[in-house]
């Protein structure tokens, strides 16, 4: 179920408890690692252009013009953080519809997509909830 995007991504959540404990300022690598694991989700989540850019909060339109911002870049690590958290608990094939079919775990059951386009608090709880379920320490 795991692809290495996927376990290297547990590794670091493992070693530095995610963007919690990370500077709050990233090299250029760190954001080209971010934004190459970011677009890694986007396609194992068959995401649209719209779709991909209201999980970033950045509007309409395609992710890759998103100007950079900590927060955009927050919400990058987080997403890599579910996907590699979802790839231990549901197959790559059924994910697609899991992230978009509703759910009754989240406020007026909305779909997984839509509870992490509310802003980076939503994504945050969704990899928390998914990381005490998988058996991640926090």
């Amino acid at each position: 179920m795991l692809g290495l995007d996927q376990k290297a991504a547990l590794m670091d959540i493992e070693e530095s408890g995610s963007m919690e404990n990370s500077q709050t300022r990233s090299t250029s690598d760190e954001l080209a690692a971010a934004r190459s694991r970011f677009e890694r989700v986007v396609s194992t989540w068959t995401l649209s252009k719209d779709e991909a850019s209201m999980l970033l909060g950045s509007g309409q339109g395609p992710w890759r013009n998103a100007p950079h911002c900590a927060e955009i870049e927050a919400r990058m690590r987080l997403i890599s953080d579910v996907d590699a958290l979802l790839g231990l608990l549901v197959d790559d094939g059924d994910l697609p519809e899991w992230l978009r079919t509703p759910n009754d775990a989240f406020v007026d059951s909305l779909c997984p997509l839509d509870a992490m386009s509310l802003g980076l608090h939503a994504i945050l709880g969704i990899r928390n909830v998914l990381m005490d379920i998988s058996g991640r320490v926090r």
